[in-house]
């Protein structure tokens, strides 16, 4: 976006109290429109980005109810499946546990040792 300049006033131009006052109004009114242009692509920012938002949540909303929907088809297709890979997840999240912990518990022996 171009903004406007306003030149000041010539050496050769006599600057009365008239011409001051002048300049000052157009400076003022220069200040207040570059003011509103300023908030109104700010508020054209901020909508755009709620939208954006509003955007990501329906999407994330659609695809959560998409994945609930394959993993029902997928349990009804292949039940047994389904209950091994529950229990081996399971397993592979208590050994994590598991290893978290003693890890705590030995670094606790070694500090009071």
């Amino acid at each position: 976006m171009a903004t406007a300049t306003l030149d000041p006033p010539r050496a050769s131009e006599t600057a009365g109290t008239g011409v001051r006052v002048m300049n000052a109004v157009r400076q003022a009114a220069h200040a207040a429109h570059e003011a509103k242009v300023f908030t109104s692509i700010a508020s054209d920012a901020v909508e755009d980005g709620v939208h954006a938002a509003k955007r990501a949540v329906t999407r994330g909303v659609r695809d959560l109810a998409d994945m609930r929907d394959t993993a029902e088809y997928k349990i009804k297709r292949a039940p047994f499946a389904a209950i091994g890979l529950a229990f081996g997840a399971g397993v592979v999240l208590g050994m994590i546990g598991c290893g978290i912990a003693c890890a705590t518990r030995m670094r606790r022996k070694a500090g009071e040792v």
